[in-house]
């Protein structure tokens, strides 16, 4: 019984991710607010079934989401990084490296070809 709770928390809490990605204020802090559970709680469950924070979950959905719309768009990166709830400054650049293994200029000049 527990373990199917924790499993439905684990759910919602993704799809809670999803849907509210471009949300700047997306935060364990927020989730844990929206979910009127505290953030230890929803922090520790999330960790112990995903091996991920909720931090670097919102971050890898930002960066999926992200590439989907490179992918299919030519809107300047400036824009689709409002669409995902990113800010362009350098430590996005760095995550953006980190993530994909390419900076962002030769990421769009790959799918540019």
């Amino acid at each position: 019984m527990n373990r199917h709770k924790n499993s439905n928390i684990i759910d919602e809490i993704q799809d809670k991710i999803k849907e509210n990605c471009a949300d700047k204020n997306l935060s364990l802090n927020f989730l844990a607010h929206m979910m009127d559970k505290s953030p230890a709680y929803i922090g520790r469950l999330f960790k112990e079934k995903t091996n991920r924070s909720v931090s670097e979950y919102i971050l890898f959905v930002r960066m999926e989401k992200l590439r989907d719309l490179l992918d299919t768009t030519t809107q300047p990166a400036n824009v689709l990084l409002e669409q995902v709830g990113l800010e362009k400054n350098n430590y996005f650049y760095t995550l953006f490296k980190k993530h994909f293994g390419v900076p962002l200029s030769s990421y769009k000049q790959k799918n540019m070809e």
